[in-house]
């Protein structure tokens, strides 16, 4: 747990990040939200929140009450297939 240091940390791990792409599962700090989520949807991520027995497109129009899941986009399909979980897309 970084506890508002992810705009230090996050940027420190983009080599690992580029490379494995890694499922990412983070709790950000309000003011860390548009830097990190600039970082991760510039390398092909795209963010999901909780939403019901599912997980939906991140909306960061409101506030974020849960963590935010990042999933490389060439991995969706193998996150699909593994969860039981329903992923909107749209």
């Amino acid at each position: 747990d970084i506890e508002g240091y992810e705009d230090r940390v996050i940027p420190g791990f983009m080599d690992i990040i580029k490379r494995d792409r890694p499922i990412i599962q983070i709790e950000l700090h309000p003011d860390n939200l548009a830097l990190i989520n600039e970082l991760l949807l510039n390398e092909g991520y795209s963010a999901y929140v909780p939403l019901g027995k599912g997980f939906g497109k991140l909306n960061t129009e409101g506030k974020i009450k849960s963590d935010i899941l990042y999933i490389h986009d060439s991995r969706y399909e193998q996150v699909k297939k593994y969860t039981r979980r329903q992923i909107q897309t749209e």
